[in-house]
């Protein structure tokens, strides 16, 4: 929405929208290292697919591209996970994020252009499954505004 004030200059008021969906990856291991004490840092890259629930919400139906460093524990089990996605649109526009795993994990948008040029916002997202070959799906919601 935008007010047209006095000699034409237009101020705009950001709409803050929330939204949820999912995110279907498949992880691949692109390097790793052992350290002395039985924990391992890997690096992967993930592709994946990303939906919204709600009607036009701005992020169904765009591919993510992730970066991620993994610390895991000598078992195998998880200590941390960080790092950044870029996701694209069909038509180009792209928008990025950082994460961290938790419980919750959370997001936030960092970059943006076309489209999503000025987009703010964050949110949480949870892990719902993790198989053995890489693949994994989480469900997601935030908020978000253009400024």
């Amino acid at each position: 929405m935008a007010l047209v004030v006095a000699f034409g200059v237009t101020i705009s008021q950001a709409k803050e929208e929330k939204g949820s969906g999912r995110g279907m990856y498949t992880a691949k291991e692109v390097d790793s290292m052992k350290l002395a004490d039985g924990t391992t840092v890997r690096n992967t890259h993930d592709n994946g697919f990303i939906t919204g629930n709600e009607p036009g919400n701005p992020f169904d139906g765009t591919c993510h591209d992730c970066f991620a460093t993994e610390i895991l524990a000598a078992d195998g089990s998880m200590i941390q996970r960080k790092g950044h996605c870029v996701g694209f649109d069909p038509n180009g526009s792209t928008w990025t994020i950082s994460f961290g795993e938790g419980k919750p994990g959370h997001w936030t948008i960092i970059g943006a252009t076309g489209k999503y040029k000025g987009m703010e916002g964050g949110g949480t997202f949870d892990l719902k499954q993790r198989w053995p070959d890489g693949r994994y799906f989480i469900t997601w919601d935030g908020t978000w505004e253009k400024k």
